[in-house]
């Protein structure tokens, strides 16, 4: 007698199926879901935080150099970012050499060095009479341009050395 014989045949085991699946894959798309709410969020919130920066560089497109206010209307840009952009600085008294140092601190410091000069010469180009296109008015242009492209949105630590330059 073989003992094999009373063996029974072999009995495959079910297939595995796909649903539901093992928990991990639960955590994990819990996890990306969380992801892409907090990507979205973040996304939404920098484009508004951005948005006055995208119009100004419109208006400062649309800012043409033979008109007699011209380089006004470059300060008059600036001034109004400024305020969107540090409302706890009273920017809108801030004048001359004030205003000048001010749109300096905010830029990097590298950008900082190449506009300096021509804020200064802006600035004094505001109470000069205008009589014809100014002849520096590209300069005035590229700068104001820098300033608002590398000046905003502020960075946390602008806000910073702002407030221990004041007190």
């Amino acid at each position: 007698m073989n003992p094999l014989q009373n063996l029974k045949d072999i009995r495959t085991p079910a297939s595995i199926e796909i649903w539901p699946p093992a928990y991990g894959w639960w955590l994990l798309a819990c996890l990306l879901l969380v992801g892409i709410c907090i990507l979205s969020i973040w996304l939404v919130k920098m484009r508004k935080v951005s948005l006055a920066k995208r119009q100004a560089l419109k208006a400062l497109q649309q800012i043409d150099a033979s008109h007699l206010d011209s380089v006004p209307q470059l300060n008059q840009l600036l001034k109004r970012l400024a305020m969107t952009y540090f409302p706890n600085q009273n920017v809108q008294q801030m004048h001359g050499a004030q205003w000048t140092i001010f749109l300096i601190q905010t830029l990097p410091s590298k950008k900082a060095e190449g506009v300096s000069e021509t804020f200064e010469l802006m600035q004094q180009a505001l109470y000069q009479p205008h009589t014809s296109e100014n002849p520096e008015f590209s300069s005035y242009y590229k700068s104001v341009e820098t300033w608002i492209k590398y000046a905003l949105p502020p960075k946390q630590n602008i806000f910073s050395q702002l407030e221990q330059n004041n007190a």
